[in-house]
């Protein structure tokens, strides 16, 4: 019996186990990658995209470029040739046109009509306002030169005109010599003229005088060229003695 095994009994006190805190085991943290790079792709799309709007944009405006460049060469040639065509107009021819515009404005419709019917073949509205700014200008330009070309063809149309009107009072007193008045009124004309051309060149007395001088010696000498053609060879010689004085030593 005392070499049996004894069973333990528990009626004896007994260690207490005492009631642990409840910590909950949580995973590790899991990164958002796919979300990161979901946000990536989208920022590295729109960045694409924007570069790529901006290349489309960049060529347009090339195109645009080109386009007018082309249209605006076209019109140089064109103003260039008008511009031509209109400098060669000289005196009246410049100052009188048939369709009694001036000069300027009649050229600037014609310069007109061509670029409008360049416009017309440019694909866009960005290409037509950008060539019409440069037709503007060329325009603009031309008239001022057309403008200053009437300005000078007006002192060569003065001058036209006053050598015409000594001419015209020579004729008339060389095929009219034998009427006294016609000779005198010739005279009163040339020295008008001369005073004319004194005044609007700003000449002294000295240079008016030689100027009348020179202007009324022809119609002295066909005077008393006609007289001695119609066998009034002292009727020259008279109007020789009257007048010499006013002749150049050549005419005498």
């Amino acid at each position: 019996e005392s070499s049996m095994p004894r069973v333990p009994t528990y009626d004896s006190p007994q260690a207490q186990v005492g009631a642990q805190p409840f910590v909950p085991v949580r995973g590790a943290e899991v990164p958002d990658v796919a979300g990161q790079q979901s946000r990536l792709i989208a920022g590295g799309l729109k960045s694409l995209g924007g570069a790529l709007n901006q290349i489309e944009l960049d060529k347009a405006n090339e195109a645009n470029e080109l386009r007018v460049q082309d249209a605006t060469n076209q019109a140089i040639k064109a103003r260039t040739d008008l511009q031509l065509d209109a400098l060669k107009l000289q005196g009246r021819n410049a100052l009188e046109r048939p369709d009694g515009k001036p000069l300027p404005d009649e050229y600037a419709d014609k310069l007109k009509e061509q670029t409008e019917g360049i416009a017309k073949t440019l694909g866009n509205d960005a290409q037509r306002k950008a060539f019409q700014r440069q037709s503007d200008a060329m325009t603009l330009q031309m008239r001022g030169t057309l403008a200053g070309h009437m300005m000078e063809q007006q002192k060569v149309y003065q001058g036209q005109t006053w050598k015409s009107t000594l001419e015209t009072a020579t004729n008339q007193a060389v095929l009219l010599y034998g009427d006294e008045t016609m000779r005198k009124q010739s005279t009163d004309v040339i020295r008008s003229t001369i005073d004319q051309m004194a005044e609007k060149s700003g000449w002294d007395k000295a240079t008016k005088d030689a100027a009348y001088t020179d202007a009324v010696s022809p119609m002295h000498s066909g005077i008393m060229k006609s007289m001695i053609t119609g066998g009034n060879a002292n009727q020259a010689r008279e109007y020789y003695d009257q007048h010499s004085a006013e002749m150049t030593i050549q005419a005498r």
